[in-house]
């Protein structure tokens, strides 16, 4: 089955984490997203489908500015949180269906596809760009924000060498599914391109992320789940210790009043379909 990791994950455990703590992920990234709306440069007459919807933060805000908007997911959870938050504030025009992008039916006739951070884990990319294609009206195009290489996001990088302890940490590969698969534009056009697309750009976004609301905040958190959790897990006891000191160490050193903000790089990644 295609995505069969991707399936199993997000919409089980993975899922099942980000839907919980749908609210302090959107906050993270709200800066970062803030930059990529404009960027979209949706209009009031498009039909717009996003791609990895998750929790539907971006959705929901595209939705006063759009037509309509139509989100999919792999995750049940997370789909769960974005039609509750929709009846909630009220929002008709956006809808939420659980598909995965790659191989499933995603409808026909959208003007733009987007995605905030989803659609760097297909496994066969060239397919899933393919397939996107079919749902957008000839000369429709995508607006993607995808990350830049993890060298470049010191936020990552941060807690990447504070739990490192002396180990040599493999770089992501671009060919597996994972966040950095489009990080470097020339594979990313090329990807693109061989699934029809025209008119390949990367550009770059400079925001930060927002860990938490201070130090402690932010390590309370970020010490029990994604990259810091995963690194501990083979680390002695007192290399796990140190490495959580570490952590402590990096998140304090970027603490303002503002919370703990931490420099991002991403690209907004815009083709049209040929």
């Amino acid at each position: 089955m295609a995505n069969e990791g991707m399936r199993s994950a997000w919409d089980g455990e993975e899922g099942e984490h980000w839907a919980e703590y749908a609210d302090r992920y959107d906050a993270s990234s709200e800066r970062v997203k803030a930059a990529y709306i404009p960027a979209i440069g949706a209009g009031a007459d498009d039909r717009v489908l996003d791609i990895g919807c998750g929790a539907g933060v971006l959705a929901l805000e595209l939705a006063g500015r759009v037509a309509s908007i139509t989100g999919v997911d792999l995750s049940s959870r997370m789909l769960d949180v974005a039609r509750r938050r929709a009846a909630e504030r009220g929002i008709a025009n956006a809808t939420f269906e659980h598909a995965d992008a790659q191989t499933d039916p995603l409808g026909a006739g959208y003007d733009v596809a987007v995605s905030s951070f989803g659609v760097m884990f297909f496994d066969d990319p060239v397919a899933a760009f393919t397939n996107i294609g079919r749902a957008l009206k000839p000369g429709g195009r995508v607006s993607f924000l995808v990350w830049r290489p993890i060298t470049e996001n010191q936020w990552l990088m941060g807690i990447r060498t504070s739990m490192a302890m002396g180990r040599e940490l493999p770089l992501p590969p671009l060919d597996a599914p994972n966040p950095f698969t489009l990080s470097v534009p020339e594979r990313t056009a090329s990807l693109f391109q061989a699934a029809g697309y025209t008119g390949v750009t990367s550009t770059p976004v400079d925001e930060p992320m927002v860990l938490g609301s201070d130090v402690e905040n932010a390590y309370a958190f970020f010490s029990q789940a994604g990259l810091a959790k995963g690194l501990s897990q083979d680390l002695s006891e007192e290399d796990r210790a140190q490495g959580f000191a570490n952590l402590k160490r990096f998140l304090a050193a970027y603490e303002t009043p503002e919370g703990v903000v931490v420099p991002s790089a991403a690209w907004v990644i815009g083709a049209t379909r040929g």
